[in-house]
C-alpha cells in the first residue's frame, strides 16, 4: 500500500472512532435522501476566496471606496459593511456631478439609486474575483474538499444551501455534471436566490439565501445582496415574519451538514435556535475548522472542544466536528463510499455500523413521545400491527386466557421486530428502538419469569434459520408515578397508581440485573421535566455517550435458568 493511502486510511479510522454515530447517521441520511449541505465563506478560502473580514478590508481600500478611517473603527462587520456602502455612495455621487451646476449626468438623476447599488454590486464582484482564476481545472488544482462535498451534493436530492455570493459549487457541479447521469445538455445544477424557493423536482438546486453574484458578467445575478447593516436587519426582521418559511422547513426536514460557517449570522442563528425549540431531537452537523498541524491531544484543546460541542448541541441542536482539511475531504468520502468499502474500513476500525438503542420504561412514562421526537434516526415504534383487546389494562385486570394471548402477540412482535433489526445490520444506521426485547419481563409475576424467557425464546427461533436477539445500549426512563397516572388517565388507560408502582420496581430489578451482567444502561428521570428536556438527554446519551451492548439473549437465557435471581 502506498504511503498516500496509509495516510488515508489513518485519517478515516481516526474519524470513524471518533464520529462514528454522526457518520453512520449521515450516511443513513444521505440514502433516505434527507441529508443537505450548507455553505458559509471557509469553504472557498483554499482556493483564493477572501474570507468575510479580507473582503470588507478589500472593499474598504479599493479606490472608488477609500474607506480606510472606516475599516480603523472597533465595530461589528455589518455597521463597517453599511457605513463603508454609504462612503461609495458619496464617492460615487460626486464623480457624476456636473462641474459647475452639480447636477447628476445621465439617467443617475432619475434612477441615481438603482445605478448606484448596480455600481457597488460591481464593486463587490470585482473584489471577490480578484485574486481567482475562472478556469475551474485551475480552482480544482488548489481545491482541498469541495470536489467529495460535491459528490454527496449529486448524491443526495435534497437542496443544498450556500451562504456565498461566489459561483465555485456551481461550476463544479457543471463540470461533473454527468457522474450522476444528468444530461450533457444540462447545466447539471440550478441556482436560486428567492426566500421562498419551493423544492421543486430538479437535481442540484443551490440556494444562495444572502445573493449570488457569478463570476461571469453574462450570469444573471441576484437583485440584492444580504451584505450591510440594513439589509442583514431586514432579513432577520423577514425571517420573524415568516418570510424564509422555505428555508426553515429546510431546516426542520432534512439533516444538514454546515461546512465553512462561522456561525456570526444572525438569521441563521435565529433559525437554528428556532428549530431546536420546535424539533427537539432533530440534530444537524456542524464543522468546526482546525488547522492543519493544531495540536489537538491536550487537556486544554479538549476541554475546549467538549465546551464548544455541548453549547452548539444544547443551543442549537448542532453536533460538532473539529476537522482539518484533510479530514473534511475524508468525512465526505466516508459519508458517500458504497457500503461494501464502508463495511470494511469499519470492521478494521472496531466499528459496528448499525448501533441499536432501546428505550424502555413503564407505561406512560414518555417512552413514544420520545421517539417521535428522534425520528431523524431510524425509529421502530412500540408495536409494528394494531395491539389487541385488553392490552390498555394493567396484567392483573386482565382474565389467564386473555394474557396467554397477549403474551403470544407480544412475543410475536418481539420476533419481528428483532427480525427487521437483524436484516439491517449490514447498513449504517443508528436506530431507536421503543421498548427492548425483555420489556415483557417488567409486564410479568416474577415466579412466572422462566416461562416468560421460555416464550420468547421459543419464538425468537420459530425460522428456519434461527436468530439472535439484537444487542445494543438501554435508555431507561423512570419517574414520579403520579405523574405517570394523570398521563394514563389522559390517553383512557386503565391503570392504578399501585400498579405503575409496581410496574417501575419490576424494571429497576431488571435494570439492575442487566448492569449485574454487564449490560449497558443509561437512566434518564423524567420527573418535573418538559418533553424537550427529556428528549435532549436521550440525544446527549446517543450523541455523546460511549455506545455499549447489552446481551439481551443472553440474559434471556440465564433468566430461563434462574427466573427472578438472574443476577451475576
Amino acid at each position: 500500500m502506498k504511503t498516500k493511502d496509509k495516510k488515508i486510511e489513518a485519517i478515516r479510522t481516526r474519524l470513524l472512532q471518533r464520529y462514528s454515530v454522526a457518520i453512520l447517521h449521515m450516511r443513513k441520511q444521505l440514502d433516505n435522501q434527507r441529508l443537505g449541505m450548507v455553505f458559509g465563506a471557509g469553504v472557498s478560502k483554499s482556493i483564493g476566496f477572501a474570507d468575510w473580514n479580507k473582503l470588507i478590508r478589500d472593499i474598504g481600500t479599493d479606490s472608488r471606496v477609500r474607506g480606510e478611517d472606516i475599516l480603523n473603527q472597533n465595530q461589528a462587520k455589518t455597521l463597517t459593511t453599511q457605513l463603508l456602502y454609504q462612503k461609495f455612495k458619496k464617492n460615487f455621487l460626486e464623480k457624476m456631478r456636473e462641474p459647475g451646476n452639480g447636477q447628476l449626468r445621465g439617467n443617475y438623476e432619475a434612477f441615481g439609486d438603482l445605478e448606484i447599488k448596480k455600481e457597488w454590486k460591481k464593486l463587490v464582484r470585482d473584489v471577490l474575483y480578484r485574486n481567482v482564476s475562472m478556469d475551474i481545472d485551475e480552482l480544482e488544482k488548489n481545491d482541498t474538499y469541495i470536489r467529495p462535498l460535491v459528490d454527496l451534493i449529486q448524491k443526495s436530492s435534497v437542496m443544498t444551501v450556500n451562504y456565498n455570493f461566489d459561483d465555485t459549487i456551481e461550476k463544479f457541479l457543471h463540470k461533473y455534471r454527468d457522474k450522476k447521469g444528468t444530461a450533457k445538455n444540462t447545466r447539471g445544477y440550478t441556482v436560486v436566490w428567492d426566500c421562498n424557493v419551493q423544492a421543486e423536482k430538479r437535481e442540484n438546486i443551490v440556494y444562495h439565501p444572502n445573493g449570488y453574484l457569478p463570476g461571469k458578467l453574462s450570469e444573471s445575478a441576484s437583485e440584492q445582496l444580504i451584505f450591510s447593516e440594513d439589509t442583514f436587519e431586514d432579513q432577520l426582521i423577514d425571517s420573524l415574519g415568516g418570510h424564509y418559511n422555505a428555508l426553515a422547513n429546510h431546516y426542520s426536514s432534512a439533516t444538514c451538514l454546515f461546512v465553512g460557517i462561522s456561525l456570526e449570522d444572525r438569521t441563521l442563528k435565529h433559525m437554528l435556535r428556532q428549530n431546536s425549540k420546535k424539533c427537539y431531537g432533530h440534530i444537524h452537523y456542524y464543522i468546526h475548522y482546525v488547522a492543519d498541524g493544531a495540536v489537538r491531544d491536550t487537556d486544554e484543546f479538549r476541554d475546549y472542544m467538549e465546551s464548544f460541542a455541548q453549547a452548539n448541541f444544547e443551543t442549537y441542536n448542532l453536533y460538532t466536528l473539529f476537522l482539518t482539511d484533510e479530514e473534511i475531504a475524508q468525512l465526505a468520502e466516508l459519508i458517500t463510499m458504497d457500503n461494501m468499502e464502508f463495511n470494511f474500513l469499519a470492521d478494521e476500525a472496531g466499528i459496528n455500523v448499525s448501533r441499536q438503542y432501546f428505550l424502555v420504561g413503564s407505561v406512560a412514562v414518555g417512552k413514544s413521545t420520545t421517539t417521535n421526537q428522534l425520528r431523524c434516526l431510524q425509529t421502530f415504534d412500540e408495536w409494528l400491527e394494531d395491539m389487541p383487546d385488553d392490552m390498555e389494562k394493567s396484567p392483573e385486570q386482565v382474565d389467564d386466557e386473555n394474557i396467554a394471548a397477549i403474551d403470544e402477540w407480544i412475543a410475536d412482535q418481539v420476533y419481528k421486530k428483532n427480525w427487521y433489526l437483524t436484516n439491517l445490520g449490514n447498513e449504517a444506521s443508528v436506530n431507536l428502538i421503543d421498548r427492548s426485547p425483555i420489556d415483557a419481563l417488567a409486564f410479568t409475576e416474577k415466579d412466572k419469569w422462566i416461562d416468560k424467557a421460555e416464550l420468547l425464546l421459543r419464538m425468537i427461533n420459530r425460522g428456519k434459520n434461527p436468530s439472535r436477539l439484537q444487542s445494543g445500549t438501554v435508555l431507561f426512563l423512570e419517574g414520579d408515578v403520579q405523574e405517570m397516572y394523570r398521563r394514563s388517565v389522559k390517553k383512557f388507560r386503565e391503570c392504578t397508581v399501585e400498579a405503575l408502582e409496581k410496574q417501575q420496581e419490576m424494571y429497576r430489578h431488571l435494570m439492575r440485573g442487566i448492569e449485574s451482567r454487564n449490560g449497558c444502561v443509561y437512566k434518564i428521570n423524567v420527573t418535573n421535566k418538559t418533553i424537550e428536556q427529556v428528549t435532549k438527554e436521550a440525544a446527549q446519551v446517543i450523541f455523546f455517550e460511549s455506545y455499549g451492548e447489552t446481551d439481551f439473549q443472553g440474559i434471556l437465557e440465564v433468566v430461563k435458568e434462574k427466573g427472578w435471581d438472574f443476577y451475576e
